[in-house]
């Protein structure tokens, strides 16, 4: 057990870590630094591979001991381990973490579309794209509108 509670306490500390860096993320991504983001993402890639190992470790560990190794079976057997007052609390942690990175990751995610609308949006008023009408046509009148013109008899 002693080996369980040593990969439980690392993987809580690796989504802390990730959590962190999800954080720092998101601001670089609310403020539009992405010079930011480059060292933030690769932060981010290797604890996610790390996170990943400690994962298959804990589920190696689980199905050795003939437990379903998903948040079920693995609650159900830590709350029957002589341990379990110290390994559950650590692995209820867990999951309420790795649900908060969730929240952070999916409101990263609604940044980042938020910012590619923007600029799909301002590409195409550069690139005379746009979906809205121009205001003026070459010839100097209104584009688009079914106004009767004018016409001077004098």
């Amino acid at each position: 057990m002693k080996a369980l509670q040593a990969l439980l306490e690392k993987e809580k500390s690796g989504i802390l870590a990730f959590i962190n860096t999800l954080r720092e993320e998101q601001a670089a991504l609310s403020q539009g630094d992405t010079a930011a983001l480059e060292p933030l993402i690769a932060t981010k890639s290797s604890l996610i591979e790390e996170l990943n190992q400690l994962e298959a470790e804990r589920k190696a560990l689980a199905v050795g001991a003939a437990v379903s190794p998903d948040r079920i079976g693995m609650t159900r057997w830590l709350e029957s381990q002589p341990q379990g007052k110290t390994l559950l609390p650590i692995w209820q942690d867990i999951l309420q973490l790795a649900s908060e990175a969730r929240q952070i990751h999916d409101l990263s995610g609604k940044l980042i579309a938020a910012q590619l609308s923007r600029t799909s949006e301002a590409l195409n008023i550069l690139t005379g794209h746009s979906n809205r009408a121009a205001l003026y046509g070459s010839d100097g009148q209104a584009a688009g509108a079914k106004m009767p013109r004018i016409v001077d008899s004098a």
